[in-house]
């Protein structure tokens, strides 16, 4: 869908300010970590930081580790849900969620002393691992090194950077062209991105020299909003080592990968299903670049991920924290507790526009599981309100069609969705509503489905509130089955 875009809703811009150091320990608390394979420990062995607590499912996939030592008190089986198959890696070749049945790992942690000569010391749970990271610019051994320790998930970006470093493995005479730090805020109210950039802005830009030099890429792009006091920060590191500063004004989606793609690569779009590196791109998040460079400086690879909490009906501050993934939700934030139940419907895994409403996952024995951390989680937001207005007719006003940051008409393509699945109840004997049947829709509605980024601008804007997203995210799941 070349063309002009028309960009998004422009929302209030958040001013970057510092997150907190990295804690050397974390309070003691128990880790549910969920494996897409059958695990290879068992109920009462004890288990160290690092430990590989399931064979991966390809031998190109990210392996699933504790990270921290201590006891495996439970294996729970359960079976995928759609925030899973969202957020989580993909196989390299398909793209598709081979799991079937996922198990969840329940580790009691062992509080250690973690204090180190020039470091300070503490009790607590070690928020680090020691271990050199390789010292070699080779793509093979680096990334032997990094599945070892992933999945180093990019939250929204839906391709985590060990799945493109396998692609770029394995391209036939196909080379990476651009590799991209996508450093502007997935919702640019809340800076948590540029948060990361203020704090870390040395490390970010080392990173990515870093991967930049594996990949045999010259000048990096590092994109970040146009903020002054974020230029002023990160102009010296990325003129020491050589990496574009790309400066945009940050407004909701341009985060997105599709957009990057398109507006700062010169490439095409990226179509549904596709990974960076079908148009020649790795892209990452800060996070992943700052832990690659803090691994190289100190001897040390970080286990625990940024989390930032926002409440945007509230005009809340919002929170920031680390946790381990596998911590349970509601450990992470005090103002979290009685989460599920008080929070069903409310609380959101991303950002309130793209993001998926959490649920308790059910196990074989149909016993609740809080949600917890994953390697994918960098943003939760809480709703004041689990209920959507009641819509009506739609009043032919086009601001879906303005707002759609890839030219598409939102509401006809929602129309003609709902009109195929209509006619298509109607002459079938099996519901077209079902939501495990996969539906071929006509090739001028797959051409559309595949451009649509899923970013909710068009019905966040409609005024008659049509469900236009959720009609279009419906036939989008129906289509890939």
């Amino acid at each position: 869908m070349a063309g002009k875009l028309h960009g998004g809703m422009i929302f209030n811009t958040g001013k970057p300010y510092p997150w907190p150091a990295l804690p050397q320990s974390l309070p003691a608390q128990p880790l549910r970590m969920t494996c897409p394979n059958t695990p290879i420990v068992s109920v009462g062995q004890a288990v160290v930081a690092g430990q590989r607590l399931t064979e991966p499912l390809h031998p190109m996939s990210p392996c699933f580790f504790s990270p921290v030592a201590g006891t495996v008190s439970a294996i729970t089986p359960w079976e995928p849900d759609a925030l899973y198959e969202k957020n989580h890696h993909r196989d390299p070749h398909t793209r598709k969620h081979p799991a079937k049945k996922l198990y969840d790992v329940h580790i009691h942690p062992i509080v250690e002393d973690d204090g180190e000569e020039g470091e300070g010391e503490g009790k607590g749970v070690p928020t680090s691992l020691k271990i050199a990271a390789p010292t070699k610019p080779d793509v093979k051994e680096w990334f032997d090194h990094l599945r070892n320790f992933g999945p180093w998930q990019q939250d929204e970006i839906g391709c985590d950077l060990i799945t493109q470093l396998a692609a770029s493995l394995q391209a036939k005479g196909k080379l990476i062209r651009h590799l991209v730090c996508i450093g502007l805020d997935a919702y640019s109210p809340y800076p948590d991105r540029s948060s990361l950039l203020m704090t870390f802005p040395d490390d970010a830009v080392l990173g990515l020299q870093i991967l930049g030099n594996l990949l045999d890429i010259k000048r990096p792009r590092l994109l970040v909003q146009d903020n002054p006091d974020l230029i002023d920060v990160l102009k010296r590191p990325c003129k020491s080592f050589d990496v574009k500063l790309v400066a945009d004004f940050n407004r909701y989606p341009a985060a997105d990968p599709t957009l990057v793609a398109y507006r700062h690569c010169g490439e095409t779009m990226l179509t549904a299903n596709a990974a960076p590196t079908d148009g020649r791109m790795v892209m990452v998040t800060p996070w992943t670049v700052i832990r690659i460079a803090r691994w190289v400086t100190r001897r040390r690879l970080d286990l625990v991920q940024p989390v930032m909490i926002a409440e945007p009906q509230r005009d809340k501050h919002p929170q920031r924290h680390y946790a381990f993934p596998g911590t349970e939700i509601c450990a992470v934030d005090h103002t979290l507790h009685g989460c599920p139940q008080r929070l069903e419907g409310k609380l959101i895994s991303g950002n309130p526009m793209t993001g998926l409403t959490l649920h308790a996952p059910l196990t074989e024995n149909k016993g609740l599981l809080s949600p917890t951390i994953r390697h994918s989680t960098q943003m939760l937001t809480i709703l004041a309100s689990s209920h959507f207005l009641d819509s009506t007719p739609c009043n032919t006003c086009g601001w879906c069609t303005d707002v759609c940051p890839t030219g598409l008409q939102p509401v006809h393509l929602a129309e003609s969705i709902q009109n195929f699945n209509s006619t298509k109840e109607k002459f079938s004997n099996v519901s077209s509503t079902k939501p495990t049947q996969t539906v071929e829709y006509p090739k001028q509605i797959q051409k559309q489905l595949d451009y649509c980024i899923d970013c909710g601008l068009c019905t966040h804007v409609c005024p008659t509130h049509l469900p236009i997203a959720q009609t279009i995210r419906a036939a989008i799941a129906k289509q890939k089955g």
